[in-house]
């Protein structure tokens, strides 16, 4: 009785569910009218910034109506900007204490524009909010001038934003450190603080440049694994910025980055750049068909820095194996967790459990980059693969608070090995060779060959993480 009566409600909930959806489309227009934009309304952004003022437990709600009404300064629309700049200059009188900030906030409405001073006026509640929400700190500002007029000031680094003109606010962790500024072609600059007030005014800073005889030099060579490695090549350098001195430890966040310091390379892979800026430094290679090499390098005054070589890895592990590329084919995800147990109970074969989300940007590259290499794919055929969308039963079970995280199981379920976050091909199948050890499985012998040849490196670490109950 039961099946006659779902044979003959489910058509019926068809035809309902039919029906339903053509009525709404039936009176729904084809190209409905965008709905208009509302801006934001100023007085409750305000209200929201002044009642989240410095409270620690409202956090989100000040940041939130402090970066509303930054874009609403800095929008296109001149006359919202404005309006919006004199409702933000009269809260900002009462909110900001008597002292160095609210003379500098004057000052602002004197010297520059009414938008110019709102936004620098918020930027000093931001830095003042920091400090009072957790309760220690300082908070400094003053004016970074470059010597000779080449580097716009925006383009700095710091652990703060500076404005066009070289403005800045910043809460001070420790006055008794120094506030760094980095820039290429520049000496570094690190300035000492004054520790006798809460609300330090800097005098103005001034970045020179460097002289060659101050700079430093690198030096290294570039060797390929296999073919085409100088083809596309991009070798780049970026100084970093300075360690932070905040009372988070933190960085400010910067729309506006310099660019990167190219690396001209001859045709035998050898480089030597000089005039360089010392301090802190990543290193970056990248070309077709090899896995990207990143190195930090720090370079002292007056030095030159000899890289030695520098190996970019093939993608293609047929090149050391001296075999022909397997074809690769879909991957065979399982997107039902029961179900892939049953199929690895059923079969005796292990499970990898990939937790994963759909807004996850290293999972896609993972996807897209390693687990459709061919190679992977041989070395992962006798696994059951199941995909985990923000599974939250599969992530408590298995602990998983990272996204990829990616758990080898026995065909029962039980973790033994486990990995986070992109990997490449090569590094990857490392953790599928050490999963298979733990599992006791039988490895693929092209596996085995490239661990034996230490073409690929075994992870050092990957242990299971207990099961919560």
């Amino acid at each position: 009785m039961h099946r006659l009566l779902t044979a003959l409600l489910v058509p019926l909930a068809v035809i309902l569910i039919s029906s339903y959806s053509v009525t709404l489309s039936a009176q729904t227009p084809a190209n409905p009218p965008a709905a208009e934009k509302k801006s934001p309304d100023v007085e409750e952004l305000l209200s929201k910034l002044e009642s989240s003022f410095g409270q620690k437990t409202k956090g989100r709600e000040f940041y939130q109506a402090y970066s509303q009404l930054t874009a609403l300064v800095q929008g296109k629309e001149k006359s919202t900007a404005e309006k919006a700049s004199e409702a933000i200059l009269a809260k900002l009188k009462t909110l900001l204490p008597e002292g160095a900030a609210r003379k500098e906030l004057e000052t602002s409405q004197k010297s520059k524009t009414q938008l110019v001073a709102a936004e620098r006026g918020l930027e000093i509640l931001r830095a003042l909010h920091t400090v009072k929400s957790i309760g220690r700190g300082k908070i400094a500002f003053g004016t970074l001038k470059v010597e000779d007029s080449k580097l716009n000031p925006e383009m700095v680094l710091a652990q703060m934003v500076i404005f066009e003109d070289g403005w800045f606010v910043t809460d001070i962790g420790d006055s008794k450190k120094t506030l760094g500024f980095r820039a290429a072609g520049y000496l570094p600059l690190d300035a000492k603080l004054p520790e006798t007030c809460d609300e330090l005014q800097l005098d103005t800073l001034i970045l020179k440049p460097i002289s060659l005889a101050d700079s430093a030099t690198i030096t290294g060579k570039i060797v390929f694994d296999g073919p085409d490695g100088m083809k596309n090549l991009k070798a780049n350098l970026n100084l970093t910025v300075p360690p932070p001195n905040t009372a988070t430890g933190g960085y400010s966040p910067r729309k506006k980055w310099p660019e990167a310091t190219s690396l001209t390379v001859g045709k035998d892979g050898g480089f030597e750049l000089t005039g360089l800026t010392p301090g802190d430094y990543f290193l970056y290679l990248q070309t077709g068909k090899h896995e990207d090499v990143s190195k930090k390098v720090t370079l002292k005054p007056a030095s030159t820095e000899d890289l030695g070589k520098l190996t970019m890895r093939s993608t293609d592990m047929g090149y050391y194996l001296k075999k022909e590329t397997p074809k690769a084919g879909k991957f065979p995800w399982q997107k039902d967790i029961e179900e892939a147990r049953k199929r690895a109970l059923a079969e005796g074969k292990p499970m990898m459990i990939m937790m994963t989300a759909t807004w996850c940007g290293p999972c896609k590259l993972l996807e897209e980059k390693t687990l459709n290499d061919p190679w992977v794919q041989q070395f992962l055929k006798e696994f059951v693969v199941v995909k985990a969308y923000e599974d939250k039963e599969v992530e408590k079970l298995y602990n998983g608070n990272a996204y990829p995280t990616l758990v080898f199981t026995d065909k029962t379920g039980k973790e033994l090995h486990r990995t986070l976050g992109y990997q490449p091909p090569g590094t990857f199948s490392g953790n599928i060779f050490k999963a298979c050890q733990e599992l006791g499985l039988k490895i693929d012998p092209d596996l085995q060959t490239l661990v034996d040849q230490k073409i690929i490196k075994l992870p050092k670490s990957g242990k299971a993480v207990s099961i919560q109950n």
